[in-house]
């Protein structure tokens, strides 16, 4: 294993170290990180235990690697379990290539992004090691604090911590358990303001579509926002199958409204 520390001048030598780098066993994001609690204690049978994020000091970049070239010029290739630091930011792959001075490049083979309460997994993906913007292809993806997980063709983080879902689904349930979900053609989700939006949206029902609206605002976290909740869905002998959409109405910071539409296949007496 080589390790590296670089700058922005690179001025390095390589060194051995001990250190291993696991990576996943093809596994989704959201279970990857999933610990299953049968006690009776949370609600979907277990939470979510993210390893701790260590990022670098200051804007040094840190890689690890079974071999590392440089040509010479600029370009740094890291092959076999390639793992990259940088401030709190995570980058795992079997190659990466970048270039040092401006840090663009590429990782080929189990991607796996890791940012502060989110972890995204894929197949490969564009990536800037300097600013931690990315471009993952065939992504699964979770944000551990307010449990929502899902799967896309593509994700795009910006350096900012947002992230652009194309061609994905979302839900909060607990990994494996697809009670229902939002297929959406774009997700946008902003961890600043704690608010998700999605454009030319399904409800989905144990895949089954219920519902559609060409564009749907909902919270990330438990912060004040006017927008729909997230659905819940039940079976029963009097109501049928039964599907609640709850509006929730932010009037003012002192009271609020909440609507619940309530749909059902029958009507018992």
């Amino acid at each position: 294993m080589n390790h590296l520390t670089l700058t922005r001048c690179l001025a390095l030598g390589l060194v051995a170290t001990s250190a291993s780098v696991a990576h996943g066993d093809g596994q989704s994001a959201a279970a990857t990180d999933w610990v299953i609690d049968t006690s009776g204690t949370y609600l979907c049978q277990g939470y979510y235990s993210p390893p701790l994020v260590e990022g670098s000091i200051g804007d040094d970049l840190n890689a690890e690697a079974e071999n590392t070239d440089y040509d010479g010029s600029d370009r740094v290739i890291l092959t076999g379990n390639a793992f990259i630091t940088r401030n709190d930011f995570q980058l795992e792959a079997d190659r990466v290539s970048f270039l040092n001075s401006t840090g663009d490049g590429d990782a080929d083979g189990n991607v796996k992004i890791r940012r502060p309460n989110t972890l995204l997994i894929g197949d490969t993906a564009s990536v800037n090691v300097r600013t931690n913007a990315f471009d993952l292809k065939n992504s699964s993806f979770v944000t551990h604090q307010n449990r929502l997980r899902g799967e896309s063709d593509f994700a795009i983080g910006a350096p900012n911590g947002d992230i652009r879902v194309v061609n994905g689904t979302i839900t909060f349930c607990a990994p494996g358990v697809n009670s229902w979900d939002l297929q959406a053609d774009q997700i946008y989700l902003n961890q600043s303001s704690g608010r998700g939006w999605a454009n030319d949206v399904i409800v989905r029902v144990k895949e089954i579509p219920v519902f559609y609206t060409p564009a749907l605002g909902f919270p990330l976290d438990d912060r004040r926002l006017t927008g729909f909740l997230f659905p819940s869905y039940s079976l029963g002998s009097t109501s049928g199958t039964e599907i609640v959409t709850p509006f929730y109405w932010n009037l003012a910071p002192n009271y609020d409204l909440l609507i619940q539409p309530r749909f059902m296949t029958a009507r018992g007496t």
